[in-house]
């Protein structure tokens, strides 16, 4: 899967059911949310650090309209999660992974930006790896 260059980075509502075709599946929120069984979920891994400030969830509401701007401000809010970030980059470079929220349009979400990040991320270090991949030492030969 290293070698596909789309990693499949899904995103979907917590709500809906868990698929084979997931692969990891991430929860992208501040808080469990209400009513629903961590069990039916079944969540991988939580990530708080990569989920929207209230005030910033806030400012979206449901008023779609505010996408653009949420998704500006959302991505300068994710500027030291790096860390994280990476550690998502390098399980989709091994498998399919799931960013799980609790917006109603999986495509106007927190999820969606966080997705778009990892694949900007991802295209970035396979294109340096290319550039260096010329360059870096094939096995040493061994002295006789």
């Amino acid at each position: 899967m290293a070698d596909d260059p789309d990693p499949p980075i899904r995103t979907k509502r917590l709500t809906d059911p868990p698929e084979p075709s997931d692969g990891r599946r991430h929860l992208l929120e501040r808080k469990w949310p209400d009513g629903v069984s961590k069990e039916a979920a079944k969540v991988d891994a939580i990530h708080e650090r990569l989920a929207p400030s209230d005030s910033l969830r806030e400012f979206l509401g449901r008023e779609s309209e505010k996408f653009d701007e949420f998704s500006l401000k959302f991505r300068m809010e994710l500027i030291g999660a790096d860390e994280e970030l990476d550690k998502l980059i390098d399980e989709a470079e091994h498998g399919p992974i799931t960013l799980l929220h609790e917006a109603e349009d999986s495509a106007k979400s927190h999820a969606a930006v966080v997705a778009a990040v990892l694949r900007e991320r991802l295209d970035a270090r396979r294109r340096s790896a290319r550039r260096s991949g010329a360059s870096e030492p094939g096995p040493s030969p061994r002295s006789p």
